[in-house]
């Protein structure tokens, strides 16, 4: 069986005797050998390029490759970032945090009230709540809305 432009062709079995002779050997090609050698090249070439790709998709993209720090950035983390974080970065967040709140207490409510209901995550996560829990957020955010019109 030989491929003729996509299509198997089934040529007939030659005994020994019916061989072709050298001298058919050096008859032209028949005319669709070239297509079949296109054929062949364009596979090669798709194998080739599909081989390219994977390897290129195999690449860890640049956001999730481990980080090198220079010398200077290493003895920052190290040294006086920690210092930094004590004395007063976290200090300032603290006290950001129970001043917010101390004006949520102020209105019976707590920390995670203050989440914009119509965010679908946060939508989504009350919707997970139990019943109960639910409804006492709910009841919280009445009863600061009534107070801060009664407000004067």
């Amino acid at each position: 069986r030989q491929r003729a432009r996509g299509r198997l062709v089934a040529l007939p079995r030659l005994r020994c005797a019916e061989r072709p002779s050298a001298a058919a050997a050096s008859l032209p090609p028949p005319p669709f050998a070239a297509a079949d050698a296109m054929g062949s090249f364009y596979r090669a070439l798709s194998k080739q390029l599909i081989k390219g790709y994977v390897q290129q998709r195999a690449v860890v993209p640049w956001y999730q490759q481990e980080q090198q720090l220079s010398l200077v950035e290493q003895w920052w983390k190290d040294t006086c970032y920690p210092v930094w974080f004590k004395y007063v970065k976290g200090p300032y967040e603290r006290y950001q945090y129970e001043h917010a709140v101390a004006e949520l207490r102020g209105y019976g409510l707590m920390f995670d009230d203050q989440h914009n209901d119509k965010d679908p995550i946060v939508e989504r996560a009350i919707e997970l709540l139990p019943h109960d829990l639910a409804v006492g957020r709910h009841r919280r955010l009445m009863r600061a809305f009534e107070m801060n019109t009664k407000k004067t």
